[in-house]
């Protein structure tokens, strides 16, 4: 019998609770010091949708490139601040089978408007452009100025 099986089941856990409370204290610290040190990569947000990748043949069909940033796609309005990747989906998902419709793009600060068609999945029967979109944002790093703005970064992790 070892030395911890030798005390009381409350003992135990308390023994158990302790470690595990520091290394929850540990991770903490050195989260503090790595967002006072070399700050948090984060991003921020920007109006539209980001045009992430394009094969050849979506390119053909809509003429999007990759870093566009969709601003409008037929009647859905995307030019604002946290624009929804989500809705954006759903609304090309609805669009009419083999249409044409009009979108709104910036292409490196030029705003262009071009004429795309769907194509449907075979498998879901939806619409889509064929291109991968995410959120259009900027990637920083955050740096905190004082041990309290590192405390909230480093809790915020934890929460």
């Amino acid at each position: 019998v070892t030395e911890f099986d030798a005390r009381s089941a409350p003992e135990r856990l308390w023994v158990l609770a302790g470690g595990v409370l520091a290394n929850v204290a540990v991770a903490w610290s050195s989260l503090v010091l790595g967002v006072l040190n070399f700050g948090v990569p984060t991003r921020d947000p920007l109006p539209g949708i980001r045009i992430e990748a394009v094969d050849e043949a979506a390119f053909t069909r809509t003429g999007l490139k990759a870093e566009d940033v969709l601003l409008k796609i037929g009647s859905l309005d995307l030019n604002f601040i946290g624009a929804d990747v989500r809705s954006t989906v759903d609304y090309i998902s609805k669009l009419p089978q083999g249409r044409a419709v009009e979108m709104i793009v910036d292409r490196a600060g030029e705003e262009l408007q071009l004429n795309g068609t769907t194509v449907t999945d075979p498998n879901t029967g939806l619409q889509r452009l064929g291109v991968m979109i995410d959120a259009n944002s900027v990637k920083i790093i955050a740096k905190a100025t004082s041990f309290g703005d590192a405390a909230g970064v480093a809790t915020d992790v934890f929460t």
